[in-house]
């Protein structure tokens, strides 16, 4: 018989440092296990990550190429990357993310890509994965796209772009500034 839960009263509990009981973490990996219950998937993605549940890290995994959804390899990604600190471990897959893949037909999983790309190499540096974010930015992919690689560059360089004033979209004056700066630590390292 399995245990039931309310999901969002979890996160719930979760976001304010209550106690989830083992119980409960167990009835939530077996429902996103089966996936053949009422509950959404993403939530119980959301309540593994959100409890660091480092222990569900292969359950986790199991979403980062889910062609069937992309919002979960979006999540799945963030939370193992961001949340659970582990972007050197899965760099590779977020590079590839970062290029774009066939299935991610609304870029969900490539915009977290490029976003964990930027906040990675503003703490290490990384040759290829700035020179990703640079060609992103660089390139003559969708103005989204361009401007998400720009903002990535941005928090990779330490820029402040949530509150730069000049900022703009992906040929302005500040975003050709962030995208040389770029070029120039690539070249000095």
């Amino acid at each position: 018989m399995k245990a039931s839960f309310n999901a969002s009263e979890v996160i719930d509990r979760i976001e304010a440092g209550a106690a989830v009981s083992d119980d409960e973490y167990l009835a939530v990996t077996q429902s996103l296990r089966d996936r053949s219950d009422d509950h959404d998937p993403y939530t119980l993605l959301l309540i593994l990550g959100l409890g660091f549940r480092f222990d569900q890290r292969r359950l986790v995994e199991e979403f980062l190429d889910d062609p069937a959804d992309s919002m979960l390899t979006a999540l799945a990604l963030e939370i193992l990357c961001e949340w659970w600190g582990d972007t050197a471990h899965y760099l590779g897959i977020a590079r590839k993310f970062a290029q774009g893949v066939q299935w991610d037909e609304e870029d969900d999983v490539r915009v977290q890509a490029i976003s964990v790309l930027g906040r990675y190499c503003a703490t290490t540096f990384d040759r290829g994965a700035l020179g990703d974010l640079l060609a992103l930015a660089e390139s003559h992919e969708r103005d989204l796209i361009r401007e998400f690689a720009i903002e990535a560059l941005a928090v990779a360089l330490g820029i402040d772009w949530l509150n730069a004033a000049a900022r703009g979209p992906s040929d302005s004056p500040w975003s050709q500034q962030v995208v040389q700066q770029a070029r120039r630590k690539l070249e000095t390292g």
